[in-house]
């Protein structure tokens, strides 16, 4: 199926706010598209980035040096955290500025290196939507939940991407299964895979001067004066300003900072050649590298060659003080087949082999029995018992899967993507009109199969990525259950509101890493409807932790996003009113912390919190820097102005599953 483009401005450059600036793994209603809008169409907000006077309704917002970020944390693996950073909304437009004034020395620096796997080459001015784009609308449309979108569907594929486009991979295993890798396999026999620990949390910001203008250089020159700075400079200012002047280490999680890693990455590669040729040791000869991100494979025809390429390696990541985690290095003879590439081919053999017997082929026909077209539909043999045959089906699969402890095993994920594109498949050629009402229940049944593997599949490895597609799928199957197999539907939302209940319980609740995780899967329930909802005891643990361990930004925003003004849900939102004022008084600098910025942004555009709330949540932010005699003129001045955007969540009754799709189409590297 062809893909549908889409053409962008280039010169867009408020787009970063979309794709740039953010991580990526959020809970799923938190975006920038409000954001985005908000500073397009009224210039006053724009000073958000410029000198602000003391008469303008912004002026509490004016940062003048630096801002500090809003850190937390998700789920790695089954060992370990990844700390991601959301920047400050002061800082996230001085970004808009910085790609303005240097796009072009961007694209510059990051094309250097002939070993890079992921880079940007060019201004994005073309996106191209899912190749299931017409079931999406078709979802979206058709099958409407109770919270209708006001974004356009138009707008669900256009703003989806990074600001550039890059080459060559958007994911590291698509060069493990490219003609690129057979060919190098070809030429040599020898592959060794090593990467830098803890790139990121390791790079010293003033080291992308030493990329750009030599080490040397900056060591024995002055720095230009402030009102002449060059792009080396500004980068490494404004990563400073985002994390509260940090200059070891920077911010994880968004797109800006994998270009800053990259320039200086670029940098080590062109010193990595230079360095081995005056050893006689040619690129492309006798070894060549490739590097995704902080990721290295060193090709080489021979074990000397291949210890000197990695000793230079490491000795060049050393002069910018990064160093590679020994632990995590393998080596590989021809052919090069790691125990993962093992586990992925037997795992795609069962999984193609099983679902095969899943769906049947059946002939449509017309009202004179004539042949017109084909569909697909569930094998009633197999579907009687979905439970057994999804229990049968995962025993199966884990004989297969052969799991070493070191290795992230990308068992879930293959399989949620698989599970996917197996339901869009089928929904896509069924012609429900040609189905007997007597045979729902066997749509049903599958629906029931195709959840039970999902359901495994997320708790096995239940990372924010996964519970993103996760969600997605269920939400699929949900919305074209209720409106084509409205009698029978209620059979399958009772099987994922008893499966996503025990997955709170069992797995979420009890740990605190899970916390995007779990809102991720309380905004599925709320979907799907507010009767599946747990009780109010156990969403407040749910939503804030077991002995609520996770008062912060996300859930407090979530919280009021679910809960809105139910009754049933009173105290809930009494006690996120009560906190939203705690939290924001605790800070001692509210305008320079991102946390406090979001908090409260996304607060005055609630519709769930009264005028009265909105006026005390202000007065705990304005109290700290405006006299008590303008204090009244100043909270009304905020209310208003901050009332009229979403900025940060989409109140409206925003529709998840197409948050979903824009998301899935805006993927993580």
């Amino acid at each position: 199926m062809s893909k549908t483009k889409f053409h962008l401005s280039s010169d867009d450059f408020y787009r970063v706010l979309l794709s740039d600036v953010q991580p990526y793994h959020m809970p799923m209603i938190f975006s920038n598209e409000g954001f985005y809008y908000a500073v397009k169409s009224n210039n006053k907000f724009k000073a958000l980035s410029e000198e602000i006077d003391d008469n303008n309704d912004l002026r509490t917002f004016e940062v003048a040096t630096s801002t500090v970020p809003y850190v937390y944390y998700i789920n790695k693996n089954s060992h370990s955290l990844r700390e991601l950073s959301l920047i400050h909304p002061y800082q996230q437009l001085k970004f808009v500025d910085f790609y303005n004034n240097y796009h072009s020395l961007i694209l510059y620096y990051c094309k250097k290196s002939s070993f890079s796997l992921r880079y940007p080459a060019k201004r994005n001015s073309t996106v191209y939507s899912s190749r299931h784009k017409k079931i999406y609308e078709k979802i979206i449309n058709e099958y409407k939940s109770e919270h209708p979108d006001l974004v356009s569907d138009d707008k669900i594929f256009k703003y989806a991407s990074t600001f550039f486009s890059y080459r060559k991979y958007d994911f590291n295993y698509k060069f493990y299964e490219s003609t690129e890798f057979v060919r190098l396999e070809r030429k040599y026999p020898y592959l060794r895979m090593m990467d830098v620990a803890r790139c990121f949390d390791s790079i010293y910001t003033h080291s992308i001067s030493w990329a750009v203008r030599g080490k040397e250089y900056i060591k024995t020159n002055m720095p230009a004066p402030k009102n002449n700075s060059s792009f080396d400079e500004e980068f490494d200012k404004i990563m400073q300003s985002s994390n509260y002047q940090e200059t070891n280490g920077i911010l994880v999680g968004s797109e800006v900072a994998r270009i800053f890693a990259e320039v200086i990455l670029q940098e080590i590669d062109e010193n990595i050649i230079k360095k081995l040729a005056a050893k006689n040791i040619y690129n492309n000869r006798d070894y060549t590298i490739r590097r995704y991100v902080d990721d290295f494979c060193i090709f080489a025809t021979n074990q000397e060659q291949l210890e000197t390429v990695s000793d230079t390696i490491v000795n060049e990541l050393m002069v910018y003080k990064l160093f590679i985690n020994s632990s995590k290095t393998k080596d590989y003879i021809r052919p090069f087949i790691t125990n993962r590439s093992k586990n992925i081919i037997d795992l795609r053999r069962l999984i193609n082999q099983q679902m095969s017997d899943i769906l049947e082929k059946i002939t449509s026909k017309d009202e004179s029995d004539k042949a017109t077209n084909y569909y697909y539909f569930p094998n009633k043999r197999l579907l009687k018992n979905p439970t057994r045959l999804s229990t049968r089906f995962l025993k199966d699969l884990k004989s297969y899967w052969h799991v070493e402890k070191e290795l992230e095993t990308g068992f879930s994920s293959y399989l949620l993507k698989t599970l996917n594109k197996q339901v869009l498949m089928f929904m896509e050629k069924l012609d429900i009109k040609q189905v007997d009402e007597d045979d729902f229940d066997f749509i049903i049944n599958y629906f029931i199969f195709i959840f039970d593997l999902s359901l495994y599949a997320l708790s096995l490895e239940p990372k924010v990525t996964q519970s993103f597609s996760f969600s997605r799928l269920i939400l699929i199957m949900t919305r074209f259950s209720k409106v084509e197999l409205e009698d029978y539907h209620e059979k399958f939302a009772h099987r994922i509101h008893t499966g996503l209940t025990d997955l709170l319980q069992n797995e979420l609740s009890t740990n605190s890493a899970y916390m995007v995780e779990r809102l991720n899967i309380l905004l599925t329930l709320n979907d799907i409807g507010e009767y599946y909802l747990p009780s109010e005891e156990d969403l407040k643990n749910y939503i804030f932790g077991v002995n609520n361990s996770n008062i912060d930004y996300f859930s407090l925003i979530t919280g009021l996003f679910i809960v809105k003004r139910k009754s049933n849900y009173s105290s809930i939102h009494s006690f996120i009113i009560e906190n939203i004022k705690n939290k924001l008084q605790a800070f001692s600098e509210v305008k320079k912390s991102s946390e406090a910025m979001h908090l409260y942004m996304d607060s005055m555009s609630c519709p769930y919190i009264s005028c009265d709330d909105k006026k005390a949540i202000t007065k705990v932010v304005v109290e700290k820097f405006v006299s008590p005699n303008r204090q009244h003129t100043i909270i009304k001045e905020y209310v208003d102005f901050f009332s009229q955007y979403y900025w940060f969540v989409n109140w409206s009754e925003i529709d998840i599953l197409s948050k979903l799709f824009r998301k899935q189409l805006r993927r993580a590297y």
